[in-house]
């Protein structure tokens, strides 16, 4: 086991007794039998900090963060961070990503097979997924995105802004304060220590850090909104008179446009029955073009008829039939057997 193991480590090892059941040994007496899934992961992690912690911490990466207290401390950075939203360009990190975008476009940095590059580029270092989520919380509470000038951080959406320039410049100066170093050697560290950040301190399912910050953000949202009514109620029983006076001047014009327009029918309704067509009368041996301009009354006289009057109608001779001809079906001739005397 390592000199000192992580709260991480502890919680994958406690999971894995769970699963396991007793495998008393000759050489282990207390020995567990669990499936491989459950304890590869606690073979993998134990592995990272009996090796790499050790490493980590000769480069003076810290192998324990204070998550409860970094909310204050981003807090405490939010002059620099005024002021790199109002000049952009005074980050490094959006120099970087506003050269790639000129050179390759925005459409190709920002796909997503570009994601994976990005999302290195925008690490917060040591701190790992953790400390990711909860500056990125913090941020959004004290920068949403309605708060940004769109024409000063272009070619950038709020988002893309808050993610890619403010995060890291949030966790540079974090690493500053840390490990006492200036800017460009914080850069380094940041981006060196990315993959170590990453195991060591993983994103929890329940981070109680990011609720706080979350609630607390809900509580001030809401005390504004109270405020403001507060403050200026006649101003917002005016306002609802005039939506009010604005929907019953709509409802007069409407019903005067009514009572002026009366030449024209009301609408008919489309559940009303259709008509039904009436079908055409069709006339005996006559050709269709004969029959389109023949009146309805001589139609009505001609199916009056018997049919020994439709033999007299004058035919076109491309319509006149033959009368069949009688077909003599092919008897077989009779043999007549003669007697034949034999005698």
């Amino acid at each position: 086991m390592p000199e000192q193991p992580s709260a991480h480590l502890l919680h994958l090892i406690k999971l894995a007794r769970k699963r396991a059941r007793p495998d008393p040994r000759h050489t282990n007496s207390l020995g567990l039998r669990a499936p491989i899934t459950s304890y590869v992961d606690v073979c993998t992690r134990h592995e990272f900090e009996k090796v790499q912690v050790p490493r980590a911490q000769a480069k003076g990466w810290p192998a324990h963060i204070d998550f409860d207290g970094l909310p204050a401390r981003v807090q405490t950075l939010k002059s620099d961070l005024d002021r790199i939203s109002l000049n952009p360009s005074s980050s490094s990190f959006y120099s970087e990503l506003k050269s790639d975008i000129d050179k390759k476009g925005k459409a190709s940095v920002t796909s997503a097979g570009a994601q994976f590059a990005l999302f290195e580029r925008s690490q917060p270092g040591y701190y790992g997924e953790r400390g990711s989520s909860i500056i990125h919380h913090c941020l959004l509470a004290t920068y949403p995105p309605s708060s940004f000038d769109l024409d000063i951080i272009f070619p950038l959406t709020s988002t893309e802004f808050t993610q890619n320039v403010l995060l890291p410049e949030t966790a540079t100066r974090l690493i500053m304060d840390d490990m006492d170093a200036d800017y460009e050697d914080a850069i380094k560290t940041l981006r060196a220590s990315g993959k170590y950040g990453v195991t060591m301190f993983p994103s929890l399912e329940v981070d109680d850090v990011v609720d706080k910050i979350l609630a607390s953000d809900t509580r001030e949202r809401l005390f504004n909104q109270e405020d403001e009514d507060w403050v200026d109620p006649d101003a917002k029983e005016a306002k609802r008179q005039k939506t009010e006076e604005k929907v019953k001047g709509k409802g007069k014009a409407k019903a005067k446009s009514n009572r002026m327009d009366t030449s024209s029918p009301p609408p008919m309704s489309d559940d009303r029955p259709r008509p039904v067509p009436r079908p055409r009368p069709v006339q005996r041996g006559k050709p269709a073009t004969e029959m389109k301009s023949t009146p309805l009354a001589a139609v009505s006289e001609t199916d009056s008829e018997d049919s020994s009057s439709d033999s007299e109608l004058e035919l076109p001779a491309a319509m006149r039939m033959q009368k069949p001809t009688a077909i003599v079906p092919a008897v077989a001739p009779k043999l007549k057997y003669m007697d034949i005397d034999w005698d």
